[in-house]
C-alpha cells in the first residue's frame, strides 16, 4: 500500500499541489482526472521521482520513501522514445538495463498492443498513435510493480483507447496502474480508484466495492547502465555533432604542434649525441667547458674532474717547450693528453704508455724524419727529466702539436723546475708580461749578471726600456738598484698577485730569470697553475650514453664537427619551440572553450533523451558518462591523429636539417612518450571543459529537464 501524508508542490510564483492526502492500493486501477492545469500530472510527476514534493511523507508499505523512482515505469504523454533508435531498439534497453535476455519478451509486448508490423522501424518513421503504444510497451516491459501513465490515450483514436483502457484494467490484477487522464469514459467501468483533483487540492476520491486485493511485494528494480550503453550513446550523439567535428579538426592542430614542441623541448640532447655519434662510427669524444659569453673554452676545475674516472684529460694552449737530443728548443706541443689507458690511432709503436714514454702525431714525427717510423725511440728532453718517444698516432682528429703520456709522466713535467709561466711584473707602476724561468747559465745578457741570490732577477729588455723612459734614466742605470716588484697572474679560476723586494741584476731576453730558492716558490704559486689551467679538455675512447649524460650535467660540450652542427640544429628548434608552444596552449584553451560551448549546446539539443534515461531509472553519474565519453572520442581521435602528424613533421625537419647543414645523421628522434602525454593532456581538457555544462544541467528536476524547462 501506498499513502501520500500531507503532500505539497511549491514553485517559485504558484502552488502546484497542497494538503494531498492519498492512499493507492498494492494492485488496482486508479484514476486521476480534472481540468487542465488542476495539478494532476504535478502530483503524478513527484509521485514517480521525475520531480520531488516540496513537503510532505510518502510511505511505502510503512516505509518511508522519497518517491516511487525504481518501483514504477512512467507512460509520457508526449511519448518520450529515442528518435535515433528503431523501435525494437528502443524496447531492447529496457532489458539490457535490467540485464535481461528474454527478447521474446518484446514480441510478446508488441503483439498484445498491436503493433509487431512496426517492430524494425525507426521511431521517427511511425505515427503518433504508434510511438503511443510503444511508450507503453516500453512500461510493461521494465516489469516494475507500479505503472504510472499520464495521459496513455491521447493520441489514440477511440477504439485503440478502449483496447489501452482493457490492458491497463488487465495488469492491474497483477499491479497497481495510476493513469492520468482527461478521457475519463474510457476507463469508467474499469477503474477501483477515482481520484478528483481541482485547484491543486484532492477534491473527491471515490472507491468500488474492493475485491479482494492482491497482495504484492514491492521490490525495486536496479537500472544497470553498463559501459557498452554509455559508448553507443556517446557515439550516437557524437555522430550529429558537426560543430565538435570542426572544434576537433583545430585540437588536432594544436596537439600537433603541441607535440613537436614536447619532442624538442623534452628532448634528451646526450642520448641524441650518444646516437649520433654511434650511428657515424665516431672513435672518439672530448668534452670541453665553454664560456657562453665570449664563446671560448674555460678550464675544467679539479672538483669536477673528480666526478669523471677513466678519461683522457686534454691540456690545450699548454705550450709544453721540450729540447730534442741534439740540444734544440723544439717542438713546442700546444696539446697534451694524459691518460693511462692504451692510446688508440696507433701507427707505429705501441700505444701502452709508461713512465716517461711520450707518443706525437705524425705531423710532428715527419719533421724529423722522412720516414716517420723512425722517430721511435727518439728523445727529448726538459731539465732533467728524458721522454723517449713509444709510439706515433695518427692525426685523425685534427690536433697538431699534440703528445701524449700517462698521469705519472704528466705530474713529472709540471713540477719539473723548467716548466715556465706567464706573469706580470709591475714595477713604478710600469707593467709588462713576462715568461718565468729559472736562472738558465750561457743565456745571453744585453747588461748585467746573473742572478747569485733569491733576491736578485733578471728583466727583459722591452720592459727594462720602458721603465728606463719612465723613470728619465738609462736602462743601464736600473742594475743593482732594488725596487718592489709586483708579481702578479690572473686566471680563469683563481687571481694571485705579491709584492717582493728584488734587485734588478741583468737585462736580457724577454724573460724573469729567478735563482734558486725563490724561483721554487714563484713555481709554487705560478707555475703550476700554468699547465693546470690549461685543462680544457676530458675524452673517452670508449664512451658511454652516461658519459654523455654526465657532460651535459657539467655543462660540458662536445667538440667536434658533429656536435656543432647538431648543437645549431637544437639551437634553433629550441628557439622556436617556446612561442610555438605558447602558442599551441593558447589554441588548446580556445579549443577547450569552443568544447564547452558545443558541449553545452550538444546538453541543450539533448535535453529529451537525457530526461527520458533519468526517466528510465539511468542515475546521473552514468548520462555523465556519455557526455564525457562523447568529449573524450573526439579529444582522442584528436590527439592520436595529432601523433601520427607530428611524427611527419618532425621527419620532415631532419631531413630539412640534412640538407640545409650538409649532415647524413637524423638530429631529433622520435620521444615515444609524447603520444601518451598528450593523450593525457587531451583526456583532461575533456574532462574539464564537459563537467561544468553536465553539472549545471543536473541542478534542473528530471521532470524540467525533459520539458527543456
Amino acid at each position: 500500500m501506498i499513502k501520500i501524508v500531507n503532500a505539497e508542490k511549491i514553485y517559485s510564483k504558484k502552488v502546484g499541489i497542497s494538503d494531498v492526502n492519498l492512499t493507492f492500493p498494492s494492485t488496482g486501477l486508479s484514476i486521476i482526472f480534472g481540468e487542465s492545469g488542476s495539478g494532476k500530472s504535478t502530483l503524478i510527476n513527484c509521485l514517480s521521482g521525475l520531480d520531488s514534493f516540496s513537503s510532505g511523507e510518502l510511505f511505502l508499505d510503512g516505509n518511508k520513501i522519497d518517491s516511487l523512482k525504481g518501483y514504477s515505469s512512467f507512460v509520457f504523454q508526449e511519448f518520450q522514445l529515442f528518435d535515433h533508435l528503431s523501435v525494437n531498439d528502443n524496447l531492447s534497453l529496457v532489458l539490457q538495463f535490467q540485464k535481461r535476455n528474454d527478447f521474446e519478451a518484446i514480441d510478446k509486448v508488441l503483439s498484445q498492443l498491436n503493433i509487431s508490423d512496426i517492430k524494425h522501424n525507426p521511431v521517427n518513421k511511425i505515427s503518433g498513435g504508434q510511438k503511443q503504444r510503444v511508450a507503453i510497451a516500453r512500461a510493461l516491459l521494465s516489469d516494475k510493480p507500479i505503472l504510472i501513465a499520464d495521459e496513455p490515450t491521447a493520441n489514440l483514436d477511440e477504439d485503440n483507447s478502449r483496447e489501452i483502457a482493457a490492458i491497463f484494467k488487465a495488469i492491474s490484477s497483477t499491479k497497481l496502474v495510476i493513469v492520468v487522464t482527461h478521457d475519463f469514459a474510457f476507463f469508467e467501468d474499469k477503474y477501483d480508484q477515482k481520484i478528483l483533483v481541482s485547484k491543486g487540492r484532492i477534491a473527491a476520491v471515490d472507491k468500488r466495492d474492493p475485491t479482494e486485493e492482491t497482495k504484492i511485494e514491492f521490490i525495486p528494480k536496479k537500472t544497470v547502465f553498463a559501459f557498452k550503453n554509455v559508448f553507443a550513446f556517446a557515439r550516437a550523439f557524437a555522430k550529429k555533432e558537426k560543430k565538435l567535428a570542426i572544434t576537433t579538426v583545430i585540437m588536432t592542430l594544436c596537439f600537433s604542434v603541441l607535440s613537436l614542441c614536447l619532442n624538442i623541448l623534452m628532448m634528451d640532447v646526450s642520448n641524441e649525441l650518444y646516437r649520433i655519434y654511434k650511428h657515424e662510427n665516431q672513435p672518439y669524444v672530448q668534452f670541453v667547458m665553454r664560456d657562453e659569453v665570449y664563446k671560448t673554452e674555460k678550464s675544467i676545475t679539479s672538483t669536477l674532474l673528480n666526478q669523471y674516472q677513466d678519461v683522457i684529460k686534454t691540456y690545450d694552449e699548454t705550450y709544453l717547450f721540450l729540447n730534442d737530443q741534439d740540444g734544440n728548443l723544439n717542438p713546442t706541443f700546444e696539446h697534451i693528453w694524459v691518460t693511462d689507458d692504451p692510446f688508440p690511432f696507433i701507427l707505429f709503436g705501441s700505444g701502452t704508455l709508461n713512465n716517461g714514454d711520450i707518443i706525437i702525431t705524425s705531423d710532428v714525427a715527419s719533421q724529423y724524419f722522412e720516414n716517420v717510423e723512425d722517430m721511435l725511440g727518439y728523445h727529448f728532453t726538459m731539465g732533467t727529466n728524458t721522454l723517449t718517444v713509444s709510439g706515433i698516432f695518427e692525426d685523425s682528429l685534427g690536433l697538431e702539436k699534440t703528445c701524449g703520456m700517462n698521469e705519472s709522466t704528466y705530474q713529472t713535467i709540471k713540477h719539473n723546475n723548467d716548466a715556465r709561466a706567464d706573469v706580470n711584473l709591475t714595477i713604478l707602476g710600469v707593467s709588462d708580461m713576462h715568461v718565468l724561468e729559472k736562472v738558465e747559465d750561457g743565456a745571453s745578457l744585453y747588461y748585467g749578471r746573473y742572478p747569485a741570490a733569491n733576491n736578485e732577477i733578471v728583466i727583459g729588455g722591452s720592459f727594462a726600456s720602458k721603465l728606463a723612459d719612465a723613470n728619465g734614466c738609462e736602462v743601464t742605470d736600473l742594475l743593482e738598484q732594488t725596487y718592489d716588484v709586483l708579481i702578479s697572474q690572473e686566471r680563469e679560476y683563481y687571481q694571485y698577485e705579491e709584492t717582493y723586494p728584488l734587485k734588478i741584476v741583468g737585462i736580457s731576453a724577454f724573460r724573469v730569470i729567478a735563482f734558486g730558492d725563490f724561483y721554487t716558490e714563484l713555481f709554487d704559486k705560478f707555475c703550476q697553475y700554468s699547465l693546470d689551467y690549461a685543462l680544457k679538455g676530458i675524452g673517452y675512447f670508449d664512451y658511454t650514453k652516461d658519459d654523455f649524460k654526465l657532460a651535459n650535467e657539467n655543462n660540458l660540450h662536445d667538440k667536434s664537427t658533429i656536435s656543432e652542427k647538431t648543437a645549431t640544429a637544437i639551437d634553433f628548434l629550441q628557439s622556436i619551440s617556446m612561442p610555438l608552444l605558447y602558442l599551441s596552449i593558447i589554441l588548446i584553451l580556445v579549443s577547450g572553450f569552443s568544447l564547452l560551448s558545443n558541449i553545452i549546446n550538444s546538453t541543450v539539443q539533448r535535453k529529451k533523451e537525457i530526461g527520458i534515461l533519468a526517466s528510465l531509472g539511468v542515475e546521473q553519474k552514468s548520462i555523465i558518462q556519455i557526455f564525457m565519453l562523447e568529449s573524450v572520442l573526439f579529444c582522442v581521435i584528436a590527439a592520436l591523429i595529432s601523433s601520427v602528424m607530428s611524427f611527419s613533421f618532425l621527419v620532415g625537419i631532419n631531413e630539412l636539417l640534412k640538407a640545409t647543414l650538409s649532415i647524413a645523421f637524423t638530429t631529433i628522434s622520435y620521444n615515444f612518450f609524447i603520444p601518451f602525454l598528450v593523450l593525457g593532456l587531451s583526456l583532461v581538457v575533456s574532462l574539464l571543459f564537459t563537467i561544468y555544462p553536465i553539472i549545471k544541467l543536473f541542478r534542473k528536476k528530471t521532470i524540467d529537464i525533459i520539458y527543456e524547462r
